[in-house]
């Protein structure tokens, strides 16, 4: 795991959660892990901004389903700029999940692999003796 993944508790979880199941689907190798790294930080990125403007209360008087405004120096309102950084990581992530074959219109053309484990072994296989 590279360790901007390791020290990102999101990215980590994210990589643990579906590097085994790539890996398992024959859609992960080696060359594949910068870009599965990738996907983990936007993962990351994208839940922060969500949880920044979740914690964000409208401004008085704003109907709270106009969107996320913030006030700017200026007396201006203007966008959040979270509602950007979460636009851009969910971009990334879509480009991501098409390269990694995780969108249903790009699993078919994903070559799959053999590769050996990547993420650990599966505790019911080990137990099995790999069969």
């Amino acid at each position: 795991m590279p360790a901007l993944v390791k020290s990102n508790k999101e990215a980590k979880d994210e990589w643990l959660r579906l590097g085994p199941q790539l890996s398992t689907a024959g859609l992960m190798s080696e060359v594949y892990l910068a870009t599965f790294a990738m996907y983990c930080l936007a993962w990351s990125q994208m839940l922060k901004a969500r949880r920044q403007l979740d914690a964000k209360k409208p401004l008085q008087g704003m109907d709270p389903t106009v969107g996320y405004v913030v006030m700017a120096r200026s007396g201006y309102l203007m966008p959040s700029p979270w509602v950007a950084i979460e636009s851009k990581a969910a971009e990334r992530l879509r480009q991501l999940a098409g390269e990694l074959g995780l969108s249903p219109a790009s699993t078919g053309r994903v070559d799959r692999v053999q590769q050996p484990d990547l993420f650990g072994g599966d505790p019911f296989d080990e137990f099995m003796g790999g069969r």
